[in-house]
């Protein structure tokens, strides 16, 4: 039987996966890159000679991570996304989707990413297994931000997208104990100053300003909203100091309402 060209760079990385595998057992290898294909998010091929199946994590350009799975009698080979770090991707999982409603090509991710652009060329539903989530409309955590929580979420207007483009995220690490920020009225903390350890649905209600050009995050991980009741653009502020309001993304110093990042399992 003549053998279709398009898989020799798929066979060779099958073989290759079987010599460090070996016969028996459960093992990882790094596989150094092999281009078969342009643009593929996942796929699924049957071979009948493989009884088990290959998760390879696909970084172009760099290497993969294959896990071996002895379980199951048929072949599966499923390219996803960067190498992840082990240390990151034991509680955080989400799936991005090209089209509405979970449909189209899909991706998976573990762990942070500062640019996405290689993996999908636009995101119209998402669904998070786990984890907090911050996504950018850009590469390197830059333009609009939007934070999601376990759930699903059929378009992009249900985490109050302004489009369907996510070019990175990265995970809100987990935090334990008490919350606590500080708003001011001016830059560089002064003016008025209210310190909340609470989430707060309506800013003016309580600080008497519709502006916010200045915060101090002391403890936990914290959403600022434009609107009040948690709507409009949305910023992520970490712990630390942030002296004006483009210190956390925004192009004008309207908070209308902040709550905290709580993890729910």
């Amino acid at each position: 039987m003549k053998r279709d060209l398009m898989w020799e760079p798929l066979s060779f990385l099958i073989n290759t996966a079987k010599q460090a595998f070996g016969e028996k057992g459960t093992s990882s290898c790094q596989l150094q890159h092999a281009p078969f294909g342009q643009g593929i998010v996942a796929s699924t091929v049957k071979q009948d000679f493989l009884r088990h199946d290959l998760h390879c994590h696909h970084l172009l350009g760099s290497s993969a991570r294959c896990q071996q799975d002895l379980n199951k009698p048929e072949g599966l080979l499923q390219v996803t996304g960067p190498v992840m770090n082990p240390q990151q991707n034991n509680h955080n999982f989400i799936i991005f989707y090209e089209d509405r409603n979970f449909q189209g090509r899909s991706y998976e991710c573990n762990s942070e990413c500062p640019d996405l652009t290689s993996y999908f060329h636009r995101c119209n539903s998402i669904r998070v297994d786990s984890g907090n989530w911050i996504l950018y409309e850009h590469p390197n955590y830059r333009g609009h931000q939007y934070y999601l929580s376990r759930g699903e979420y059929p378009n992009f207007q249900q985490w109050m997208g302004y489009n369907d483009s996510i070019r990175s995220c990265r995970i809100s690490p987990q935090h334990q104990g008490s919350f606590s920020v500080k708003v001011y009225e001016r830059d560089d903390f002064r003016g008025q100053m209210m310190e909340f350890t609470e989430d707060c649905p309506n800013v003016y209600d309580r600080f008497r300003f519709h502006d916010i050009h200045s915060s101090h995050v002391n403890d936990g991980y914290w959403m600022f909203y434009e609107e009040p009741n948690y709507k409009g653009r949305q910023y992520y502020l970490r712990p630390g100091e942030y002296r004006r309001y483009s210190d956390w993304g925004a192009s004008s110093p309207r908070i209308g309402s902040f709550r905290r990042v709580h993890h729910f399992q």
